[in-house]
C-alpha cells in the first residue's frame, strides 16, 4: 500500500533538521575545545610551575588533539559531498574559525604578546593542515569516495531559517575578522614563521601526516579487529619515535 509522498516531508524535514543541530553542536564543542587547548598550551610553555614530565604529557595530548582536529577539517575538506564551490567556502570557513579560537585561546592567556605573533600562528597553522590536505584531496579525486548524508533529501524552498541566518552570520563574522587580522599582517614575518622553524618545532608537522593512516582506516568498508589493533600498535610505535627524537 502506497502512501501520499507528501506526508513524509514533516518527518524528514525534523530528521533534517536534528541532523543540522547535531552537526552545528559538534562543531561548536571542537571550537571550545581547540580554545581551552591553545590557553593551556600557552599557559604551559609561559609558566615555570609546572612539573617538566606532566607539562610534556599535556602539551604532548593537546598537541594530538589540535593535529586530530586538523585532519577532521582536511577530511571533510576532501570527502564532502558538496559541489566544489561550496565546500571550499565552508572549508575555508572551518579553517578561519579553527585558526580565530586558537589566536584567541593565546590572547587570553598572553595578552597583546600573542597579537605580535599572529603571523607565526598563521604560517605554523598552514603546515599543519597543508599536507593531510593534499594528500586527502589527491586521494578523495582518484577514489570519488565521498561522505553521503543518512537523511532523506525532499526539494525544499530558498528562504533561511533563524538557525541559518545566525550560523551565516557567524561565519561572516568569522571570515571579516580573519580579513582584518590579514590586512594587518606583516609579510616578512609570516615568511619568517613559515621557513624559520626549528626542526624540533616541526614534529607536529610530521604527526600531521602519521595520523592520515586513522582517516583511511574510518574509510575503509571493512573494518575489523585485526586492523584496529594494527592501527593501534602503529600509533605506540610513532608515539615512542617522536618521545625520542624530543628527547635528543
Amino acid at each position: 500500500m502506497n502512501g501520499n509522498p507528501d506526508q513524509y516531508l514533516p518527518a524528514a524535514k525534523a530528521s533534517r533538521g536534528r541532523s543540522r543541530l547535531f552537526v552545528a553542536a559538534i562543531v561548536v564543542v571542537h571550537l571550545l575545545l581547540a580554545l581551552a587547548a591553545q590557553a593551556v598550551l600557552s599557559l604551559g610553555h609561559s609558566s615555570k610551575s609546572w612539573p617538566d614530565i606532566y607539562a610534556q604529557l599535556i602539551i604532548a595530548g593537546l598537541f594530538g588533539l589540535h593535529i586530530g582536529q586538523i585532519c577532521l577539517v582536511a577530511s571533510w575538506a576532501a570527502f564532502s559531498g558538496q559541489t566544489w564551490f561550496p565546500r571550499t567556502l565552508r572549508f575555508l570557513s572551518l579553517a578561519a574559525w579553527l585558526f580565530l579560537v586558537d589566536a584567541l585561546g593565546a590572547y587570553l592567556v598572553e595578552g597583546d604578546i600573542a597579537k605580535s605573533l599572529i603571523e607565526e600562528l598563521a604560517a605554523y597553522e598552514l603546515l599543519l593542515i597543508l599536507p593531510p590536505l593534499l594528500i586527502l584531496v589527491a586521494f578523495g579525486i582518484l577514489s570519488g569516495r565521498r561522505f553521503l548524508n543518512r537523511a532523506t533529501h525532499h526539494p525544499s524552498s530558498h528562504q533561511f531559517s533563524t538557525k541559518h541566518l545566525l550560523l551565516i552570520t557567524a561565519d561572516i563574522a568569522a571570515m571579516l575578522a580573519l580579513g582584518r587580522i590579514v590586512l594587518s599582517w606583516k609579510p616578512d614575518h609570516f615568511w619568517d614563521g613559515l621557513t624559520g622553524m626549528r626542526p624540533e618545532e616541526l614534529i607536529p608537522v610530521a604527526a600531521s601526516l602519521t595520523v592520515l593512516p586513522a582517516v583511511f582506516y574510518g574509510l575503509a568498508r571493512n573494518r575489523t579487529w585485526t586492523r584496529f589493533l594494527i592501527l593501534t600498535v602503529y600509533f605506540v610505535l610513532s608515539s615512542f619515535s617522536v618521545a625520542g627524537v624530543q628527547i635528543r
